[in-house]
């Protein structure tokens, strides 16, 4: 596990938010065009429309699934590491790294601890990750 790892599972977290928001924006443009289609003829426009939205809903669905297995493996492999740390430092590192929170005042928030204690927590922790990973 290195800062990179910790990292992309952030990036993979956001980005699956962004699938799943484009998701439910091609789900609601579909419903509009069902409510729109019925009693239409086939061959219209509107099907030809439709047709699209349902490639580019199949299309993210897949997206996200290849992703959502990608953050589950990085998951366990982050939670192996945090198990390895003391409870504060395992703590305060998932809420950020794991659980997604945005920001370390948000964590901080979250937890008994200031916001600068928090982030003395983290650089902790992130020495002993950059230490395992020399080893």
């Amino acid at each position: 596990m290195t800062l990179a790892d910790l990292n992309r599972l952030r990036v993979l977290q956001g980005e699956i938010r962004r699938l799943d928001e484009k998701a439910q924006e091609l789900r609601a443009r579909a419903e509009r065009l069902t409510s729109m289609l019925s009693g239409m003829p086939a061959g219209t426009r509107e099907h030809d429309q439709l047709a699209g939205i349902v490639a580019d809903l199949l299309d993210n669905e897949r997206r996200a699934a290849a992703q959502a297995l990608e953050l589950t493996r990085a998951c366990e492999e982050a939670e192996l590491w945090l198990a390895a740390l003391p409870e504060q430092q395992r703590r305060v590192m998932r809420l950020y790294y794991v659980d997604g929170i945005k920001t370390w005042k948000e964590v901080a928030e979250k937890t008994p601890y200031h916001y600068i204690h928090c982030l003395r927590i983290k650089k902790a922790a992130l020495r002993k990750l950059e230490n395992a990973s020399q080893c």
